[in-house]
């Protein structure tokens, strides 16, 4: 497997259609609750990605297998103190593998590589936030050290 900082303009839409997969997971487990439909198009993804591509304070990092697209993580270096931290982080923004190369190893390789994009910044702590049904995502993330630190509850009063 081949981890590469940044991507091709050409991966974009394969990169949208990673983005999707989590769009999906949201939709099965929150749709009821949320009031308004989460639309992006893929125009505004486009944008994003490409902008996310050209700032180096952002770790985009893509694996491929065998030249195939098998998943990306975005991570974004976070100067500014906020309640819990009051030295610079690194915020795993999004992990997406395909479906094809879940279970294979593909999170976990690109998780390490965000790791030492941090340790190469002279940055010690590097954060994400994952949903609680989400017990795939939940399980990796712990076995690669991660610890809760912060737990957010809700009480829904009326279902939409």
């Amino acid at each position: 497997m081949d981890i590469e900082r940044g991507a091709k303009l050409g991966d974009i839409p394969e990169l949208i259609k990673l983005h999707g997969y989590g769009e999906e997971l949201l939709e099965d487990n929150r749709s009821q609750f949320l009031m308004d439909p989460m639309i992006i198009t893929d125009e505004q993804l486009k944008g994003d990605f490409t902008e996310w591509l050209e700032d180096p304070d952002v770790g985009f990092f893509v694996a491929r297998e065998n030249g195939k697209l098998a998943g990306f993580v975005l991570a974004m270096i976070i100067e500014e103190p906020d309640d819990l931290i009051n030295v610079p982080y690194v915020s795993i923004n999004e992990l997406a593998v395909s479906k094809e190369f879940q279970g294979s190893g593909v999170g976990t390789t690109l998780m390490k590589r965000v790791e030492e994009w941090a340790l190469e910044n002279d940055i010690n702590i590097v954060q994400l936030n994952v949903w609680e049904f989400n017990r795939k995502a939940k399980t990796l993330y712990e076995k690669l050290g991660f610890k809760t630190i912060q737990c957010q509850m809700e009480k829904i009063l009326r279902k939409r």
